[in-house]
């Protein structure tokens, strides 16, 4: 599973890329408090994702290409 976070018309959100589509993570504004909650409850990322997956789907390329109203937000690398 791959994760990215996007900034976009209605604020950030994290979504699952899942080949040319990306789905709306629906109460989720960043990866980091999502990796909280799976530690809190003792699933894996992806059970924590799969649970809060909504149905809104986008092209993956449009966003990738600037052809869509949403960004991808770029990752930080630390430490």
């Amino acid at each position: 599973m791959r994760l990215i976070q996007l900034k976009g018309p209605n604020g950030r959100r994290v979504r699952i890329v899942e080949d040319a589509v990306v789905r709306l993570l629906a109460t989720t504004e960043s990866i980091y408090p999502l990796a909280q909650a799976a530690l809190q409850s003792g699933v894996t990322l992806a059970q924590a994702a799969a649970a809060v997956a909504g149905g809104e789907l986008l092209d993956y390329d449009e966003i990738h290409a600037g052809a869509s109203p949403w960004q991808v937000l770029l990752r930080l690398n630390c430490c």
